[in-house]
């Protein structure tokens, strides 16, 4: 079923995942939505459609941009452009007989890029956005299907850039997020330059399957991710400290290695899908009753 993203509902997301709100100088916020392409947009409103799952062949995803403090017809603007968030079936075959190395699918959750080259000094080098900083990524080395609840997960700094799909449907990907088209052309060309043109240090970028926006969006209830800050995710971070699966003391800023000590306490609960976020659901099962 289709459904809305726009500003006053990224302003409900930031605040549901107990994310630091945009301040004043970060004049533009990246996101991505698994599993979800876009069918409509302007500046304001756009609609978008999850009835097609992720197929590792053509790009079923949202990469998007939201302009925080920007208003128009007061709401803040945003923009939708057609990518992927999983990497492509033919590096995740070669990667299974290498054992998984090499492709890696990124898990939920707020991480950060600065602008750069993507694989500079060679043919397909182009400025995009670079990673910086330890993700939760997945890799699958039994098949040619990315399953969070079996398959390998845990904290790497594998180069997962975002950049130019390399195509209109068809796209290129070891692990990286893509924008559909090529350098210097197609949406790409467009995200790039509104990105650029923001000129920030630091780009963050909130990655989530299109699930968990259309639950967050409509209901705002709370839950817990890598990025989240506060007393809730101090919360979550006590009680897996508690089962032996976190070490450290608990300060509510629920980073990469919160979120892999929560990946294994989801798949210890087959009732769980291994998301990397806690959800009431979730919290209930880690016994912590005020959420």
């Amino acid at each position: 079923m289709p459904w809305t993203l726009n500003g006053m509902y990224m302003e409900r997301v930031i605040k549901a995942l107990s994310l630091s709100a945009p301040p004043a100088a970060e004049t533009i916020f990246l996101f991505g939505v698994r599993g979800a392409v876009p069918t409509s947009s302007t500046d304001w409103h756009s609609v978008l459609d999850g009835s097609k799952p992720v197929n590792y062949e053509t790009m079923r995803c949202t990469l998007g941009q939201w302009w925080p403090h920007d208003k128009l017809e007061g709401m803040s603007k945003t923009a939708v452009y057609l990518g992927s968030t999983v990497p492509t079936a033919r590096y995740v075959e070669a990667a299974a007989d290498r054992g998984g190395q090499g492709t890696n699918l990124l898990l939920p959750g707020l991480y950060t890029f600065i602008r750069g080259q993507h694989r500079a000094g060679t043919p397909t080098g182009h400025a995009a956005f670079r990673e910086l900083g330890d993700k939760l990524i997945c890799r699958t080395s039994d098949d040619g299907l990315y399953e969070p609840d079996s398959d390998f997960v845990g904290i790497d700094e594998p180069c997962d850039n975002l950049h130019a799909a390399w195509g209109e449907e068809g796209y290129s990907s070891a692990g990286c997020q893509v924008v559909a088209g090529k350098p210097g052309e197609g949406q790409w060309k467009l995200f790039k330059t509104r990105g650029y043109a923001a000129n920030l240090t630091l780009y963050r970028y909130l990655l989530l399957p299109s699930s968990n926006w259309v639950h967050l969006t409509t209901t705002g209830e709370p839950a817990v991710m890598i990025g989240s800050r506060g007393d809730r995710a101090k919360a979550v971070q006590q009680a897996l400290i508690d089962l032996g699966l976190l070490a450290g003391a608990a300060d509510g800023q629920f980073g990469c290695k919160s979120g892999l000590a929560l990946v294994k306490f989801q798949r210890a609960r087959p009732e769980l899908p291994a998301s990397a976020i806690c959800t009431a659901t979730v919290a209930g099962l880690l016994g912590i009753k005020d959420w």
